[in-house]
């Protein structure tokens, strides 16, 4: 693939949101405290998931766009109990559970 190429096929973008996932899922806590890495490679994995699912709702993937949005509020659980209170109310969190409201209504 031509590195110029800015487009990518789904299943690029889909290995590639579970290899961020996978970062935000698998980093060991420190010894004694949360890395502030966890909580953005979280915040990261939320946001590009749901910004993936919104196109995907856009052309009709709903499969697709509900699998990534069930993944993300797994991520927002995680995020919930290590995060602070910074971390707990980051507006990022509910667009996860909007996008989810409107693919159900759909």
């Amino acid at each position: 693939m031509n590195s110029k190429n800015k487009f990518k096929t789904i299943p690029q973008v889909l290995k590639l949101l579970t290899q961020l996932e996978n970062k935000a899922l698998s980093m060991n806590y420190l010894i004694g405290y949360r890395s502030a890495d966890i909580i953005q490679a979280q915040k990261t994995f939320i946001s590009t998931a749901n910004s993936i699912s919104i196109v995907f709702m856009q052309y009709e993937l709903n499969y697709l766009a509900l699998d990534l949005l069930k993944r993300a509020a797994a991520t927002d659980v995680e995020l919930y109990k290590g995060g602070g209170l910074e971390d707990r109310l980051w507006e990022g969190r509910l667009v996860t559970y909007c996008n989810l409201a409107w693919l159900f209504l759909r």
